[in-house]
């Protein structure tokens, strides 16, 4: 059974990384992700299959923003719990394995949701892909030491 202080932890991250990529819109005008297209590839899995084409060019969904709301917390509180586990497992420092856990967190964009979102494996085929891979670094390091505070203070 998963303890809710873990659940708790990988909504305290998101939310922390909801509110960082805000600010980096606010200040500097780079877009948040818009979680509604990860919400349209979900929901046209069953018919498309993982790899479809750029969301943007699929059919909008009327449910596709809950469904990306909901997937992208499900992520956050399924890295929590893959976090937690590391932190038991591994014999070293938390701040060692938080740094190799944003390594970890950042292989499931690359090489997993951004390919079969039609955007190539490390975003190669996006407009700019050093920009979002910067972006998706800075973001991971962000969630991730959301969750190494969270564990410092003594949430879990």
């Amino acid at each position: 059974m998963i303890d809710l202080r873990v659940i708790a932890v990988g909504i305290f991250a998101t939310i922390v990384m909801d509110v960082w990529q805000r600010f980096l819109l606010l200040m500097f005008k780079i877009p948040a992700p818009e979680w509604k297209f990860v919400g349209r590839w979900i929901l046209g899995i069953p018919a498309l299959g993982l790899m479809q084409k750029i969301p943007t060019e699929l059919p909008a969904h009327r449910l596709e923003n809950p469904t990306g709301w909901v997937a992208h917390y499900l992520v956050g509180i399924s890295y929590a719990i893959i976090y937690m586990y590391l932190l038991k497992i591994m014999p070293i420092d938390k701040l060692w394995v938080t740094f190799f856990f944003v390594a970890i967190s950042l292989l499931v964009p690359w090489l997993f949701l951004l390919p079969c979102m039609g955007m190539g494996f490390f975003a190669a085929k996006t407009p700019n892909p050093r920009l979002v891979r910067i972006y998706n670094v800075m973001t991971h390091l962000v969630f991730c030491f959301a969750m190494y505070c969270a564990v410092l203070c003594g949430v879990t």
